[in-house]
């Protein structure tokens, strides 16, 4: 009992003589020997690893260990080897045991001891957790690689032993971290594995009250699915999604199987098959739970929010469940716990635009959308630096806006925030339309908006990012779309002017003639801005007349591009103070009457066409231009006998008043 006693026997080769004694006699050692020898053994091991830290610790562990798995050949008391084994279990904590025993083939002899003893729960249990410990150590032992047989020695310990509790919770564990080691497993090891699979559904299934096997159960699955995406399927296809949902559920408070059950849903999240169960409603509640019951925990919180995020946007049917108050303030509470996880913020976003492109931020749910957008900004304001932070955010504040509207800007200050992204993100193409559109949303229904973007510099950091990202048509479509809603204020038309934004508008059409959103969207922009007298020549000098009849022979088929370009030619054409009107081109004139005549039967087109020739008439040398193109007339009696009433007065003004040759 005394440790100096022990070394002297110990060096004595006294230990080793008694243990080949054993060895040879082993059908016929007796039990006194047995228990003499296996105490001392013990003794041996148990003195070498408390002295672990003295000089010669890795020689004592190497003799101690020697020692034990030596006696282990020679014993066939099943009590004795269960001793023995808990013995090496209870010391494998420290790195110097596990070499000792890998290095003495250690692992060899568990697997025998397993093999020989297969009625004994005691020692298949001990045994397992024997190697789920060296496993734990294995990644700092650089000779010791896995085998198959291991898995094949599990398997079977739970097999004879599926309603023992301990001997399944042991043997998931000895799984979970055989698959963890970090050496990718080869073929033989993936084949038992996908093998051993049910066995652990049938032991979550049967020992649905025990947290332990719980625990491990979902640990294992876990760790199984990061191996490989067939063996996630495997998974899968065997039930063990479901036996995941419900071992959380049944044990909500147990924060090591919560982990891994996330972990593991992250993993198989990626199987189509999985979706339906995860986003079921029993799944997100279960889900959600988990977040409500660690909210202090940062890696709980992103694996959840991931999950869900993968959720709402895999399965549009998940976001009725999702839809629900409670679930969406515990992701926005989340987001104010975790202010400085990325993670966090990013799948938060994502989870919040699903819900808002489905128009859950409505009227009856202002309150709450109205707090997302406050935590929205805050995360853009933490993370100026993450791109997918800046473009998630702004993407739902900008849906979210457009159903809370009022005081949005004057609450949350979001559009002073855009525009200071755009400036710190000028090359970033995703956050300048992003940005780009939370704006759009505010100036939408807001006068008093749009005064107040035009006041932050909003319009000049539109133009700026229209010119440094002209290649850009989604750019150029939102650019344009938002400058056309700003310039309902005359003070706005009067600032597009003044900052280049109609040379810019004009460029974008040229730019991407062939788009029809770009088109549409700069058509309006003009018509808007040609409100003012000043910007009207500003438009014609910048070659904006030469583009809109460009468009109408690109776009001779699309019926609204037309009228949208004879609306635009008709708001340039005149100035109404001083009754001047546009010269026209010939040109000009052939794309317009081309276009009524292709659209003759179009009440819309002939009644915008009709209007603009009438504002043409008003100059003395567009109608002798008028008078040269024998098709006119034609278009317009046409226009008066199938539109009397939208057309008929417009058109007997021109037939009254154009004298042909």
């Amino acid at each position: 009992a005394k440790p100096n006693h022990i070394d002297t026997i110990h060096s004595l080769g006294i230990l080793d003589e008694c243990i080949d004694v054993m060895c040879r006699e082993k059908s016929s050692n007796s039990t006194s020997l047995t228990i003499a020898l296996s105490n001392i053994i013990v003794n041996v091991l148990v003195n070498s690893h408390s002295n672990s830290s003295s000089d010669g610790s890795q020689a004592r562990a190497v003799a101690g260990v020697s020692l034990t798995l030596k006696a282990l050949k020679g014993l066939n008391n099943e009590d004795r080897l269960a001793y023995l084994m808990s013995s090496l279990y209870s010391v494998s904590d420290n790195i110097d045991y596990v070499r000792a025993i890998l290095w003495n083939s250690g692992r060899d002899e568990i697997l025998s001891v397993m093999q020989d003893c297969l009625e004994s729960a005691s020692i298949q249990e001990i045994s397992c957790l024997l190697l789920s410990r060296i496993y734990t150590k294995v990644q700092e032992i650089t000779n010791a690689i896995r085998a198959s047989d291991e898995i094949v020695s599990i398997q079977t310990a739970m097999k004879k032993h599926r309603e023992h509790s301990s001997v399944q919770e042991a043997a998931c564990l000895a799984l979970r971290n055989f698959c963890t080691i970090s050496e990718s497993p080869n073929d033989r090891i993936v084949a038992e594995l996908f093998d051993i699979v049910n066995d652990v559904k049938q032991a979550s299934m049967i020992h649905c009250q025990s947290a332990g096997v719980q625990e491990n159960v979902c640990g294992a699955f876990w760790a199984m699915s990061a191996i490989s995406d067939t063996m996630a399927v495997s998974i899968t296809s065997s039930g063990g999604t479901s036996c995941i949902i419900e071992a959380m559920a049944t044990f909500p408070t147990s924060m090591a199987l919560q982990y891994d059950a996330c972990t593991a849903l992250l993993n198989l999240i990626l199987q189509k098959e999985n979706l339906v169960t995860i986003g079921s409603k029993h799944g997100i509640n279960t889900i959600i739970n988990c977040l409500c019951q660690f909210s202090t925990n940062v890696h709980i919180g992103e694996k959840v929010c991931i999950i869900v995020a993968a959720i709402s946007s895999a399965l549009p049917q998940a976001l009725f469940v999702l839809s629900n108050h409670a679930i969406v303030n515990h992701l926005v509470d989340c987001m104010y716990q975790f202010p400085q996880s990325g993670t966090i913020q990013i799948a938060c976003s994502e989870v919040l635009l699903n819900l808002s492109v489905n128009n859950f931020f409505g009227f009856e749910n202002i309150d709450l959308g109205r707090k997302g957008i406050d935590r929205l900004c805050t995360a853009m304001t933490q993370h100026p630096d993450n791109s997918m932070v800046l473009e998630k955010a702004s993407l739902v504040i900008g849906k979210i806006i457009s159903a809370a509207q009022s005081n949005i800007m004057v609450d949350n200050s979001v559009g002073k925030q855009m525009i200071e992204f755009m400036g710190r993100h000028q090359s970033d193409v995703n956050i300048q339309v992003c940005s780009i559109s939370v704006l759009f949303a505010l100036s939408l229904n807001d006068r008093n908006n749009k005064a107040v973007i035009a006041g932050l510099g909003g319009i000049s950091a539109i133009i700026s990012t229209m010119q440094t990202h002209l290649h850009s048509p989604l750019i150029q479509e939102k650019g344009c779309q938002v400058l056309w809603s700003l310039c309902v204020l005359e003070t706005n038309q009067v600032a597009v002017g003044e900052y280049g934004g109609i040379q810019v508008i004009v460029n974008s059409m040229k730019e991407h003639l062939a788009v029809v959103e770009v088109q549409t969207e700069a058509l309006g922009a003009l018509k808007a801005l040609a409100a003012l007298i000043s910007n009207k020549d500003m438009i014609i000098n910048c070659g904006g007349i030469d583009s809109i009849v460009e468009t109408m022979l690109v776009h001779f088929e699309n019926e609204k591009i037309i009228q949208s370009c004879f609306g635009t030619l008709s708001n340039i054409s005149v100035n109404p103070y001083t009754n001047r009107v546009k010269v026209i081109s010939r040109a000009e004139l052939n794309a317009v009457v081309d276009s009524m005549g292709r659209f003759s039967l179009s009440e819309n087109i002939q009644l915008y066409g009709c209007r603009l020739l009438r504002n043409y008439s008003f100059e003395p040398s567009n109608i002798t231009l008028m008078k040269e193109n024998e098709l006119l007339p034609f278009l317009i009696e046409s226009a008066a006998i199938n539109f009397p009433s939208s057309c008929g007065e417009r058109a007997q003004y021109l037939l009254t008043h154009i004298k042909y040759k």
